[in-house]
This record gives structure tokens, sequence and C-alpha cells, in this order.
């Protein structure tokens, strides 16, 4: 595959992200995300056979610059449980900064949900791949039962991904970070 190939089809992904992020997937077809990008519906259909092949797309590129934002984020963080509880201070800056609207992965599970298995599919591997994030800290960090333990955290902060969302303000990040250290805690006894 030549360059010019790929580079039209990764220009295409990045504005669909940014179109689907703001607007939704269902409330943005075709045309608004090629909307004064000069890329014709034909190229699109070159590269992606669907809006809906398009959407699996936009989703892995999304869970990748996602955990790449993320993984530079904790970097300044030393140990596992701090890596941890870094992962809510990043949904709160993100959140304070505007950069939030909410998780598109979770967006795509919903508006997809029995109605396209490769999105929900791509959706799952977005929520695993952070389940392992949270699994690997805390078999790093020696907590009693990590892999129940990060399930614990993980839907700790999947909801404060959504409360955030829902009330516009980073409170339930807050909040959601004193639950995550009390089940740290309770994994360290």
């Amino acid at each position: 595959m030549d360059s010019n190939k790929i580079d039209k089809r990764d220009e295409i992904i990045q504005q669909a992200y940014r179109v689907f992020y703001k607007e939704g997937f269902h409330n943005a077809g075709v045309d608004l995300v090629l909307k004064n990008t000069g890329i014709s519906k034909r190229t699109l259909y070159k590269h992606f056979q669907s809006k809906e092949d398009l959407v699996q797309a936009v989703i892995e590129y999304y869970s990748r610059v996602s955990y790449q934002a993320l993984d530079q984020f904790l970097s300044k963080y030393t140990s596992p449980a701090q890596k941890i509880l870094g992962i809510f201070d990043w949904l709160r800056e993100l959140v304070d900064k505007k950069h939030l609207s909410g998780c598109m992965a979770i967006n795509a599970k919903l508006e997809y949900s029995q109605k396209n298995s490769g999105i929900e599919a791509q959706s799952c591997l977005h929520f695993q791949a952070g389940e392992s994030m949270f699994r690997t800290f805390c078999e790093e960090g020696k907590l009693k039962d990590p892999r129940n333990t990060a399930k614990q955290i993980q839907i700790t902060y999947l909801g404060a991904v959504i409360t955030c969302q829902a009330d516009g303000n980073s409170d339930a990040a807050v909040a959601a970070k004193s639950v995550a250290k009390m089940l740290i805690n309770a994994s360290m006894d």
C-alpha cells in the first residue's frame, strides 16, 4: 500500500474522530465528516466500505491515542498505586480543561448496541485494554486478588467518566479517586 493511501485514510479517521466526538455517531453523517475537507465520498468509500467501518476505525484510533496520552501522563508517577490514582488525576485534568466529551468507546457501545458487532467488539477491546492496564498495576503493586481489584477500580473509573460527562465537572473524578484509594488500601492488608 502506498503512503498516499495511508495518509488519506489516516486523515479521514482523524477528521471523523473530531466530528464523531463532538456530534455523536448517529448525529454525524458522512457529509458532515467530509465537510470542508476536500475529501470526496468516493475517496472515503475507497478506504471504508461503510460508515460503520469508519466508526470502527475511529474507535481503534481513539483507543490508541487515549492510551498513549495516558501513558505519557503517568510517566511522572513512580509506584503502581500512584499510577492507578494518577489515572483519576488525568481524568480530572481532562474534564477541567474541557478536553473530555465522555468516553468514545462507551458512546459507540451504547449507540451501536445490538446493531453492529464490529463496533461493539472494537469498543470492548478498549475496555479490555483498560482492565489489563489496571490489572498490571495491581500485580506490580502486589495487591491481593489483582484481577478483582482491577475490575473494581475500572468500574469506579468508568463510572467517574460517565458522571463527569453528565455533570460537566470533575467532582466525580475526585470522589472516584478516593474510592480507588480505599480499594488499593483494602487490597494491601
